[in-house]
């Protein structure tokens, strides 16, 4: 993340140049700027977006100022200047892709963790199914024992309170 005024420089415009520019391609910048207080923060991609934007500019001005001083050398100076221009696309297209390269393995890295505890996670709940099975089970052995015993015991008593002695 960068501040307009760090692009500017980079550029070799003014800073004033930068912000109104962002201005004007608020619509297509607002996904790669960041606001904090009064504090803007241009992303990589936003940064790309605008560079190529003074790209262009600065090529067309250079375009212009050898057209006036010299007819004769139009087109070199025209194809010159978009070998560079293209040149510094290429580039930033490279330092772009080269960031999107290393987010996309940071997120595999980490979607390969939240994988590995999924799976953690699944055999887990797996062994405490089998186990709260078996405790239901258990449960239900316990209770009809349980019930043997009582029916056992009220058929004793049943018994000897027919056949008292006494």
């Amino acid at each position: 993340m960068k501040t307009p005024y760090q692009i500017a420089k980079e550029l070799g415009v003014s800073s004033q140049a930068v912000y109104q520019k962002i201005e004007r391609m608020q619509e297509q910048l607002e996904s790669y700027i960041q606001r904090e207080g009064k504090k803007t923060l241009v992303d990589q991609q936003g940064e790309t977006l605008l560079k190529s934007t003074f790209a262009r500019v600065n090529a067309q001005e250079s375009v212009e100022q050898e057209l006036g001083q010299d007819n004769s050398n139009i087109e070199q100076i025209f194809i010159q200047e978009m070998q560079d221009l293209e040149q510094r696309l290429i580039n930033q297209l490279d330092a772009e892709n080269t960031y999107l390269r290393e987010q996309n393995k940071s997120l595999q890295d980490e979607l390969t963790v939240e994988r590995e505890h999924s799976r953690q996670q699944s055999e887990r709940l797996a062994e405490l199914s089998d186990k709260l099975a078996k405790l239901t089970e258990n449960g239900q052995v316990l209770l009809l024992k349980e019930r043997e015993t009582l029916l056992l015991s009220d058929k004793q008593s049943i018994w000897q309170k027919l056949f008292k002695r006494g």
